[in-house]
């Protein structure tokens, strides 16, 4: 297993997380959006290294991807806010379309490894306020331990959320009909099996207490993953 990386060694990785609905009229038309044009587009970006999309397993949101960058500073670059300011006609089509937006801008502070799972859980977390740093090391020397002794679990990873970033007005943004949501942390548990893993972090969560481990686990959310695009440099 690759050694975990903790906060602070080096420049983390940076992320962009989205979670959405799409009406279901629209969903292949989406697909191929996401296949032929916007991975791409983005792809083609300096500092972005690839993209994971997954779809949920029951639950809403249906869809979520994760972008990945070399660092946040990717996230505001001008040839990114060039892109998102002049998008193309699907795109135009499709933003506006979609719908339970949640969207985070993140650093990677802390991950067990660098596997990629077929499934994953997403769990939305927030450390108490004044114990962010108790909060992590109860992810790191607790919760991920546990998770993994359980098997199933693959790799874990903390994204924790810039809200100045994430909460930057941005055309993209703009164009849809409701407010996006966001979060503070996210945690991205991946794995081999749906079931067993969130029973497992189910379990977990259910014994966590944030008094004491200084976390506040929130709504945890089941995804199988659909494909990944790496860029081409």
């Amino acid at each position: 297993m690759k050694e975990a990386r903790a906060a602070g060694a080096g420049t983390p990785p940076g992320l962009l997380i989205v979670m959405h609905d799409i009406p279901r009229e629209l969903e292949s038309a989406f697909n191929q959006w996401y296949h032929n044009e916007h991975a791409t587009e983005r792809l083609r970006l300096p500092g972005f290294q690839s993209l994971r999309r997954y779809k949920a397993t029951e639950d809403q949101p249906s869809y979520m991807v994760a972008f990945k960058c070399d660092s946040i500073d990717a996230l505001m670059t001008p040839e990114y806010r060039h892109q998102i300011d002049n998008p193309t006609e699907t795109t135009l089509n499709i933003l506006p379309r979609m719908r339970q937006v949640i969207r985070a801008a993140c650093r990677e502070t802390w991950t067990s490894g660098g596997n990629i799972g077929g499934t994953a859980v997403v769990a939305q977390c927030k450390a108490v306020d004044g114990r962010q740093d108790e909060a992590r090391r109860f992810i790191k020397d607790q919760l991920a331990q546990h998770l993994r002794e359980g098997g199933s679990m693959v790799s874990l990873s903390l994204w924790e959320a810039d809200p100045e970033i994430t909460l930057a007005t941005t055309s993209d943004t703009a164009q849809r009909t409701g407010p996006d949501h966001y979060v503070d942390w996210v945690l991205m548990i991946e794995g081999y099996d749906t079931a067993h893993l969130s029973l497992a972090l189910h379990s977990e969560a259910l014994q966590s207490d944030s008094r004491r481990d200084g976390l506040l686990i929130g709504t945890l959310k089941r995804y199988d993953l659909m494909c990944i695009y790496q860029a081409q440099r």
